[in-house]
């Protein structure tokens, strides 16, 4: 299985956000963390806030932070919900499998 990138970067994303969990992070800050553009980092930004992973304020002190503690966050959770399409066979649902066993905090 492969994720796609959308998927791999809403994970990294939610990493650097664990590591300093007690302060809102500029979302360009944490685009340049990651070594990605602003405007796709914005796009993941919406969907892990509309799932609930994380919250954004605005303002001079505004950014992004997580809304759960690191071992409450399930990657295989994370995963179904960030992708698009799954075509569930044996070997998908063995990924999963695995997946469902791990949380952010065992990949931060």
């Amino acid at each position: 299985m492969r994720l796609t990138r959308f998927s791999d970067n809403a994970i990294r994303c939610l990493i650097v956000l664990a590591l300093d969990p007690e302060h809102a992070i500029p979302v360009r800050d944490v685009a340049a963390r990651m070594n990605m553009s602003y405007e796709h980092l914005v796009k993941i930004v919406h969907k892990l806030g509309a799932l609930g992973y994380i919250e954004t304020s605005r303002g001079r002190h505004g950014g992004v932070r997580l809304l759960m503690a690191p071992h409450q966050i399930n990657l295989g959770t994370l995963v179904r919900q960030t992708e698009e399409s799954l075509a569930l066979d044996e070997a998908l649902n063995a990924f999963f499998a695995v997946l469902d066993l791990r949380t952010l905090a065992y990949a931060a």
